[in-house]
């Protein structure tokens, strides 16, 4: 017996808003915490169908994956001169 997949996490990047945080479940669909005070989601059968129709300005950066944008942390950055 093989175990079922986990949910993929992912963070909804805004152009103008919070980022919000969401799972793509193993079957495709998707889950996006909308108002996490107040516990609203939404959910979609697919990220492309999410996106198109609630974010289309929106990006997304997975969890498991290094952001596009991301800056190096002061504690990762290579001591002495770079080549």
């Amino acid at each position: 017996m093989t175990a079922a997949p986990f949910a993929r996490p992912f963070r909804l990047v805004q152009r103008h808003g919070p980022a919000l945080d969401g799972a793509e479940f193993p079957n495709g669909r998707v889950v996006l915490m909308d108002d996490p005070d107040w516990g609203l989601c939404s959910g979609a059968r697919s990220l492309d169908l999410l996106l198109r129709h609630g974010y289309p300005d929106a990006r997304i950066e997975w969890a498991d994956q290094p952001a596009a944008d991301a800056q190096p942390d002061a504690d990762n950055v290579p001591a002495g001169p770079v080549p």
